[in-house]
């Protein structure tokens, strides 16, 4: 019987591919150094450097804001990573974030006075204060502020350097039904001068700003009925303080103008310096 040839039925010039597969595995291919390092394919880079430091929110206007329904921390954590193959990671977190963090109760009952002092030292606080519109009394959202402002503790009021007070004004429509004279005797006016007597107590105080925030915008100047609600803090032993304004279309708050200023002296003159 002649032995039948096992690679008769394969192509002209292949090889068995079981034979191939067996040279194959035989082969040694030398490295080549020349060409440069082995692969580092899989190898995370090396983290040569962290920085960690906290920054204001932003948008917000204020490191701390007060207003009648809470107390918020303006603060965000960023990390920042340097890898040893040249890129830099940034990383932000929101650790004070109202849901998950009490800053009232931190800086009243749990933070040490050496921390306080230097969280507080630098930041700038601000308290929004909603002047009730003329036929309205003062409700206890309107003075909820207060009670906010108290429950961070006597240590903030020694320490806050930097203070903002935003008072937030009805429509001049709304108080175009008053004068000047009739708006001193109103439960707006007297919670503006509540909120001086809260301010005295800040005996650290450097900066202070007051702003009058409008809810719309003007062309001519701020009318006196608008002015006249910035009067109590004319009363403050803190004296070097400044009077600003905001409208809708602002991001940022301005000076009022020189004549604006001479006009609320005259104002304050006609009201409590008359005989």
């Amino acid at each position: 019987m002649v032995a039948k040839d096992r690679h008769a039925n394969l192509p002209f010039g292949k090889k068995n591919p079981t034979t191939r597969a067996s040279k194959k595995s035989l082969v040694i291919v030398p490295t080549d150094l020349s060409t440069g390092p082995p692969s580092t394919v899989g190898i995370l880079p090396k983290v040569l450097s962290t920085t960690v430091n906290f920054q204001r929110t932003p948008g917000a206007r204020a490191d701390i804001s007060i207003s009648a329904t809470e107390v918020t921390r303006n603060e965000m954590k960023v990390v920042i990573q340097t890898f040893d193959d040249g890129q830099v990671e940034t990383a932000r977190s929101y650790p004070y974030n109202s849901t998950m963090y009490d800053l009232a109760d931190d800086v009243s009952n749990r933070m040490p006075y050496s921390a306080k002092v230097e969280y507080l030292k630098d930041r700038w606080v601000e308290m929004q204060v909603k002047i009730p519109e003329i036929s309205s009394s003062v409700s206890e959202s309107d003075s909820a502020v207060l009670e906010q402002l108290s429950s961070l503790g006597p240590d903030f009021f020694k320490l806050v350097s930097n203070l903002v007070v935003r008072l937030v004004l009805p429509a001049l429509s709304n108080l175009a039904v008053m004068t000047p004279s009739n708006i001193v005797s109103t439960p707006g006016y007297a919670l503006v001068e509540r909120i001086v007597d809260e301010v005295e107590k800040f005996v650290a105080l450097e900066k202070l700003h007051v702003v009058l925030e409008l809810p719309h915008t003007f062309t001519r100047g701020l009318h006196e009925l608008q002015m006249v609600y910035s009067l109590p803090f004319h009363y403050l032993s803190f004296t070097d303080w400044g009077l600003r304004y905001t409208v809708p279309s602002m991001t940022r708050s301005k000076v009022v103008s020189d004549d604006d200023l001479l006009q609320l002296r005259r104002l304050d003159q006609s009201l409590f310096d008359s005989p």
